[in-house]
């Protein structure tokens, strides 16, 4: 008796499909786009990051610099009140350099963004109350203010 032949399995359907998974098909469009999504988030967030860290180094620099110039406007009182207690009236000064040192101009002055503004007050007939006041508008767009107050005193 003859053997029939084997019977052979017919691997071509055009109009098949299998939904098995197969490596070697590569990625479906679902895993694409999940995958971009993911990533746009992420370097979103990143960015955001970078964004905010640089907006805050420089809100801190102008501030540092601002209290250094409401500093600077009280150190200038004092230089002047052993010398020139007259020259501390009451009212509201700018201060400039003068022939080596400090001189109350008669409005606030400027420094690049800031304006500062000495204001002195009389407290008796021996002291005087000194705010420096530093105004500048930041890179956040908001208006920002450093304040320093002191009191002088002629005790000599």
């Amino acid at each position: 008796m003859a053997m029939p032949p084997p019977l052979q399995s017919i691997h071509w359907a055009p109009f098949r499909t299998s939904r098995a998974y197969h490596p070697e098909r590569g990625f479906s469009l679902v895993e694409v786009i999940l995958a971009t999504a993911l990533f746009g988030t992420l370097v979103a967030a990143l960015a955001g990051v970078f964004v905010y860290g640089q907006v805050s180094s420089v809100t801190a620099a102008n501030r540092a610099r601002a209290f250094f110039l409401a500093d600077e406007g009280l150190e200038a009182a004092r230089s002047l009140a052993p010398a020139q207690w007259q020259v501390l009236a009451d009212g509201t000064y700018g201060v400039s350099v003068s022939q080596g040192g400090w001189e109350l101009s008669g409005a606030p002055d400027s420094t690049g963004i800031f304006t500062r503004e000495i204001s002195i007050t009389s407290v008796g007939p021996i002291s005087k109350d000194v705010t420096s006041r530093v105004q500048w508008h930041d890179i956040s767009s908001r208006d920002s203010e450093a304040t320093l107050y002191t009191r002088i005193t002629q005790w000599q």
